[in-house]
């Protein structure tokens, strides 16, 4: 058994009418593990890895058409890190794959920080330092990661 086996493959839903983000807006994996995406929609939705504003799409994953009701499936990488992606029909519409390099109980309260400070980006130095203290300070470290994607 793999470590990407312990800890299952995780599914992502396009809900109906949506119109900004996919439920859950984060997913954590491990490096080569699958995340499908449930359309669970009216209408169709093609997702691509990357952001509209910069035009770099599709390097890690496009998923191509999903229709209404239907299913797709991806397989990241070996490499650590965020994949943005979107919706090419609905721009707007985002999410965050974060693969992590071990299973999130495995993850040092360090590590852990590292992994939210490159997911969330923060342009205030004060707000990144507050953030940081009060995580340090008040939550579990086994469960800091689903915490503070929950907040956003």
């Amino acid at each position: 058994m793999t470590s990407a086996d312990k800890i299952g493959n995780k599914a992502i839903i396009i809900p109906r009418g949506t119109k900004r983000y996919f439920e859950p807006r984060f997913v954590t994996l491990l490096p080569r593990q699958t995340v499908t995406w449930i359309n669970r929609d009216t209408v169709p939705h093609s997702l691509t890895s990357g952001e509209p504003e910069n035009q770099v799409t599709g390097r890690v994953f496009n998923t191509g058409p999903i229709s209404a009701g239907s299913l797709a499936t991806v397989t990241v990488g070996p490499n650590i890190g965020n994949i943005p992606y979107f919706c090419t029909l609905h721009p707007s519409e985002r999410g965050t794959i974060v693969v992590i390099p071990k299973h999130e109980e495995s993850l040092t309260n360090s590590e852990r920080l590292e992994l939210l400070d490159s997911v969330f980006t923060l342009n205030n130095p004060s707000e990144v330092h507050a953030i940081r203290s009060a995580l340090e300070r008040h939550f579990d470290p086994n469960t800091l990661i689903r915490i503070e994607i929950q907040i956003y």
